[in-house]
This record gives C-alpha cells, structure tokens and sequence, in this order.
C-alpha cells in the first residue's frame, strides 16, 4: 500500500491582520511623505506637522515602556502615597514591551502586503 500524502500545514494570518489595515509604518509614512512633497512644501511640513502630534499622542497611551505608562505609575504613586512595587513595574514593562512589539509587527506586515500585493 503507497503512503498516503500529508496536508501541508499552513499559517494563515491574513484574517487577524486584517483587523488592523489602518496601522502602517515605516514604509508607508515615507510614501506619503514623497507624495506630500511632490504636492508642494506646505503639505509636506503639514504632513510632518500631523505625523508629529501622532508620535505624541501615541507616546502618552497608557503603555508602560511609553510616558504614558509612567504616568500611570505617577498617579499611582501620588494617590496611595507609595512607589508601585518594583516586580509589578518590571512585570508591566514586559507586557509594555510585548504590546509595542506587536503593534510593530502589525504595522510591519500591513506595509509589506500593500507593497508586494
């Protein structure tokens, strides 16, 4: 009796991905930008103007690795009138790390499916 083939098995992301295709990066931001330049000076230093409040709005979410996070530490701190532990501070800047690293990740792969589909 011949062997009988296996199913190959794959891993389809596309439909988690799908969720977040307004999340891009690097690639994308610098398409715009040279199309914001093609556009004339004023849209171009609009564009930078808007990708600026962007970064400093996203810098103070509530993440821990961010200023927001420390923020969250500082309200902390000033309502109960002692430090967070520094295990829950290390556990939760783990977790910080793992919530940017995703969000990359995301970002990362939105960029390279609009590129090369």
């Amino acid at each position: 009796m011949a062997p009988q083939a296996r199913p190959a098995v794959t891993l389809d992301l596309s439909g988690f991905f799908s969720k977040y295709n307004g999340i891009y990066f690097l690639l994308k931001s610098l398409q715009f930008s040279g199309r914001s330049l093609e556009m004339g000076l004023s849209y171009f230093l609009y564009l930078l103007a808007i990708l600026s409040v962007s970064l400093g709005v996203l810098n103070l979410l509530p993440i821990p690795m961010l200023d927001g996070g420390h923020l969250v530490y500082y309200t902390y701190e000033i309502l109960t009138g002692r430090e967070l532990p520094q295990t829950i501070q290390a556990g939760a800047q783990i977790a910080g790390l793992a919530i940017l690293g995703m969000i990359m990740i995301i970002a990362f792969y939105n960029d390279f499916i609009r590129i090369f589909s």
